[in-house]
């Protein structure tokens, strides 16, 4: 009896020991299953929620107006294909050397002129009067005759030089420039000045019937900037053989004389769509995103293909409309509240396995 005893105490109290363990780690558990409970019931609701596969940031206007978030509509617009050919930015210093010998030889023309007139009255004064009863010699009738006659023909070598001039300026620069420099018009003036730039589009034999009034240069910052139609060039670009064409471009810091750039020429049928804004994009893992708004609390998040770059932003043919609504400024905003929802989502599915 003293025996049985003996081995039967140590086994109560080891199996009273694991019972109070198990009921220690079990409260345990309870208390903070129920600390989690609490806290979550404080936390405030996550703003980011997924509808039909998509991910749908909610917030409400006083929240937006707090991060400063502004939203505008798409406008529609249009594209054609664009084809990029050489462009290149023309010196000027000839054109400049044309216009002052030009100036020069109509100078020249206009001193021949008041001299022939001149010339021409004397002849006129002194024929009279040798006629009239011979009151002038015949030899001062024939001197100032033949001063009339060298006078007409100074006139007519000097017709002649101002008309080489004007056509010197036409084998150099073509008819639109040509008449610049006989107006001595402003567009020239700010050509010289380089208030404007002019720029050689060269295309490729038979690739455009008409070239278009209006087209875009890349500048060397990444920016655009619209040249307009001026006239055919005469001149052949090397690289190219292909008829030129003559367009003027507002300066741009970074442009200069002699500098080789791409112009975009639409070409074919326009397709419909809208205009991006590129103030509209954040870049998330290499592509571009937008946020439209598709109710007052609402915002999806929606790639935009890059591929059709238009004046500040890209067209988009297909997956916008017009007057959808997008988030122009504080996208960078949501991009955070959304990706900082999921992280907190992520860290929070760890805890619970843990």
């Amino acid at each position: 009896m003293n025996r049985t005893w003996k081995w039967t105490l140590p086994t109560v109290i080891c199996v009273l020991a694991f019972t109070l363990l198990l009921a220690s780690f079990a409260r345990a558990r309870k208390e903070e299953a129920e600390q989690r409970e609490r806290a979550n019931a404080i936390k405030p609701p996550s703003p980011v929620s997924v509808h039909e596969g998509q991910t749908v940031i909610t917030l409400q206007r006083d929240v937006q107006a707090r991060l400063g978030l502004s939203v505008a509509s798409l406008s529609a617009g249009s594209l054609r294909t664009e084809q990029r050919v050489p462009a290149f930015v023309l010196p000027v210093e000839d054109l400049g050397t044309l216009r002052n010998d030009f100036v020069a030889a109509v100078a020249k023309l206009e001193r021949a002129r008041a001299n022939l007139q001149v010339s021409q009255k004397e002849y006129d004064r002194l024929k009279g009067l040798y006629h009239d009863n011979q009151n002038a010699s015949a030899k001062a009738l024939e001197a100032a005759e033949g001063t009339l006659r060298s006078g007409e023909a100074d006139m007519t070598a000097a017709e002649q030089g101002a008309r080489l001039q004007e056509n010197a300026v036409r084998q150099r620069w073509g008819p639109a420039i040509t008449e610049w420099v006989v107006q001595d018009s402003a567009r020239l003036r700010g050509v010289l000045e380089q208030r404007e730039f002019l720029v050689q589009i060269t295309v490729s034999a038979g690739s455009f019937s008409a070239m278009s009034p209006n087209i875009a240069l890349d500048l060397p910052d990444g920016n655009r900037e619209s040249a307009t139609l001026v006239s055919p060039f005469p001149r052949v670009d090397s690289r190219i053989q292909g008829p030129s064409y003559l367009y003027t471009a507002p300066a741009k810091p970074g442009m200069a004389a002699g500098m080789n750039l791409v112009a975009r020429l639409a070409q074919g049928a326009a397709r419909k769509g809208v205009a991006i804004p590129e103030t509209a994009a954040v870049w998330w893992e290499g592509r571009a995103w937008v946020y439209r708004q598709t109710s007052a609390t609402k915002f999806v998040r929606q790639e935009v293909p890059t591929d059709s770059p238009a004046m500040s932003g890209w067209f988009v043919a297909s997956g916008f409309s017009p007057g959808d609504k997008v988030v122009v400024r504080g996208a960078e905003s949501l991009l955070s509240t959304e990706l900082g929802s999921q992280a907190g989502g992520e860290q929070g599915e760890e805890e619970e396995e843990q």
